[in-house]
């Protein structure tokens, strides 16, 4: 038998199985708590095993003997005394989840189960489930952006296509008025108005990580040392501003425009966090080395891989944040400053998730705040898309093209700039509609412009259709979406070019020319 007084475990209250149960208690991977009620009714600790002691970090022997309310005064004032005394005494069992505050404030929680041993005896065995709550904050938390991702990236998508016909149609008709009409303030206006539509338009799209990437090989030192002039008369007068961009930092596959717009965000966002009487922001380059815990403490789960990650780190001596305000940062349109903000910081996640790097975020009120962004290293150098541009030889006049796309606006201006560049026009609702009238008029028609999302036939399965009729036919594709997005479906199939959503008449030039220029497939 084992000596149940020198252990730190009283096992005299489980009858003739008292060696495997004390073998269990202490091998078990739960912590174990051992109590029983004295002459006067109160609960007083019999034990515990090593597995307690070491998810608590306590003495075995620490708490032998002491009142449940004076070997945790933290529990005093709970529910808890009570249920364990009620059980001790007539049995049954209780389970719950507890949160508890380690003395360097990090929050655990733990599974507790109490149940009768036996009259006048309970235990508790308890696990420490903090990773695991920190998994399903995370799921929940990426479930929410997924939600709103493809909430933002639907809008966007609509959005795109009424601005074709707002942008075109403004477009078309200032280039159609002599210098002097009197109607051309009000169009130039009305383009312009578009044109800042079109920026929130690829706002929501970096949210919904389908943003317009050029990816290319970067230095993240060089891009925001080049942007420090634009830095420094962004952010007020009572910030000062510390840059940290050592040379030789590993490179990333990213698109640089679309990082300075996260860089100027965040330190916009750091400036105007700071107390009246001013204060610094930092900003740090740099490369560091993540392991599966420093993974799992980020804001973003892209069930990223441990391994080599550049860094941004944007810190502040400002206000700091409390936990609610912590919870929503990266909301759409929330903002603890005055309304009417935007995207802000959504666009920033956004812009990062679709780079697939993660953030990190430490706050405390009153001690400032720090963004750390975190990108994969570079393995390879991916050649960045190729952009809209050539002038090609002017070889519209009298081109047939079949322009396919279910929003009528969308068909209506696309039919208007294509004519006003001396092309033919055939039009159709829908991909199986283009296929009809393509297998039509198949020996008059040079050039297809077909929109990727449709009902019935979308884009991809047009293009596949159409191929097989001709696989010399010449197909520009068009999306709201990016281009690295959109034509990622094609890859080696022959599409001849790609034009964006919203397009305009020079967009459209474009485009036809570098399509005539191009051989066939």
């Amino acid at each position: 038998m084992p000596d149940t007084t020198t252990s730190g475990v009283d096992t005299s209250g489980f009858g003739e199985l008292e060696e495997l149960v004390h073998h269990l208690i202490h091998e078990s991977p739960l912590g174990i708590f051992l109590y029983a009620l004295n002459e006067g009714g109160e609960l007083i600790f019999r034990g515990t095993n090593q597995t307690a002691c070491d998810l608590l970090g306590v003495d075995c022997h620490h708490f032998i003997g002491k009142t449940i309310e004076q070997a945790f005064p933290a529990l005093a004032a709970t529910e808890i005394p009570p249920v364990y005394k009620k059980l001790a005494a007539e049995g049954g069992s209780w389970m719950r989840e507890q949160v508890d505050y380690e003395d360097n404030g990090v929050r655990r929680a733990y599974s507790v189960h109490a149940f009768q041993t036996s009259p006048g005896r309970m235990a508790t065995m308890f696990l420490d489930i903090t990773n695991q709550k920190q998994l399903e904050a995370q799921m929940r938390n990426a479930q929410k952006l997924e939600s709103l991702g493809v909430l933002a990236g639907g809008i966007a998508h609509d959005f795109n296509n009424l601005l074709c016909a707002i942008l075109g149609g403004a477009d078309l008709a200032l280039d159609l008025l002599p210098p002097d009409h009197i109607a051309r303030d009000s169009l130039e206006m009305v383009h312009d108005t578009a044109q800042r539509a079109t920026e929130l338009c690829r706002q929501m799209l970096a949210y919904s990580g389908k943003g317009k990437f050029q990816l290319e090989s970067v230095d993240i030192s060089d891009v925001i040392r080049g942007m420090e002039r634009l830095i420094n008369v962004s952010v007020s007068k009572k910030t000062t501003l510390h840059l940290v961009t050592p040379d030789h930092v590993p490179r990333i596959d990213a698109d640089a425009a679309q990082l300075r717009q996260v860089i100027l965000n965040l330190v916009v966002n750091a400036s105007e966090a700071l107390p009246d009487e001013g204060g610094m922001v930092t900003v740090k380059t740099g490369v560091t080395e993540c392991d599966e815990a420093c993974l799992l403490s980020v804001y973003l789960d892209n069930k990223l891989a441990p391994g080599r990650y550049v860094f941004v780190d944007v810190s502040d001596t400002g206000r700091g944040m409390d936990k609610t305000a912590a919870s929503r940062l990266f909301d759409p349109f929330y903002t603890t400053k005055q309304t009417g903000r935007g995207l802000g910081l959504a666009a920033v996640l956004g812009i990062v998730r679709g780079h697939g790097g993660t953030i990190k975020v430490q706050s405390e009120p009153g001690q400032g705040t720090r963004f750390t962004v975190l990108f994969p290293v570079s393995n390879t150098k991916k050649a960045p898309v190729p952009a809209a541009g050539g002038t090609g030889h002017d070889r519209r006049e009298g081109l047939s093209v079949l322009l396919v796309d279910d929003e009528p606006s969308v068909r209506q201006v696309g039919k208007l700039m294509l004519e006003r560049l001396g092309c033919h026009v055939l039009t159709a609702v829908d991909g199986k509609d283009g296929l009809d009238v393509y297998q039509r008029h198949e020996k008059d028609i040079q050039l297809v412009i077909l929109d990727m999302t449709m009902p019935r036939m979308n884009g991809k399965e047009t293009f596949r259709e159409l191929r097989r009729v001709n696989p010399r036919v010449k197909i520009i594709l068009t999306s709201g979406y990016d281009a690295q997005d959109a034509t990622s479906h094609f890859a080696d199939k022959g599409l001849t070019g790609f034009m964006q959503k919203p397009f305009q008449l020079k967009t459209m030039r474009q485009c036809v020319n570098e399509a005539l220029d191009a051989p066939s497939a």
